[in-house]
């Protein structure tokens, strides 16, 4: 496997949105990412593109630690030109859409964390999922 980059350490305040990332997160979803970093940490490096600072993967973490107050985060950060920085942030966002769950297994899975269960799953959405597997569409 090639190595895609260096991992370091970045300033927040140096990183810049990648001006044609098409995919947003609002509010909600940034208060969530927010406390997920809280809780877990940050266990997954944002990808920046060096010498222009872009962020390639991760535009919703460095929103997330900006939210919690943070100074910096944790980087991998690739050496590339434009082109290739633009086919890496589509395929980050597109690379799960073929990905296909196992709704029962993730709704058991949920049900054993009880409390811990992560705060992507708040109770409406795990309602709404209880629902889809007891009532399939």
């Amino acid at each position: 496997m090639r190595q895609a980059g260096k991992q370091q350490t970045v300033k927040l305040a140096d990183l810049v949105p990648h001006p044609e990332n098409y995919r947003g997160h609002g509010s909600e979803q940034i208060g969530r990412l927010a406390e997920s970093l809280g809780r877990y940490g940050q266990y997954r490096p944002v990808v920046v593109q060096a010498g222009t600072n872009r962020i390639i993967a991760g535009h919703g973490v460095v929103a997330a630690a900006k939210q919690a107050g943070e100074k910096t985060i944790a980087a991998t950060v690739i050496e590339c030109d434009d082109a290739t920085a633009l086919a890496i942030l589509i395929e980050d966002n597109e690379s799960t859409w073929g990905a296909e769950d196992d709704r029962t297994a993730l709704a058991e899975l949920l049900a054993d964390l009880g409390e811990a269960r992560p705060p992507s799953f708040p109770d409406d959405r795990v309602e709404d999922l209880l629902r889809e597997i007891t009532f399939p569409r």
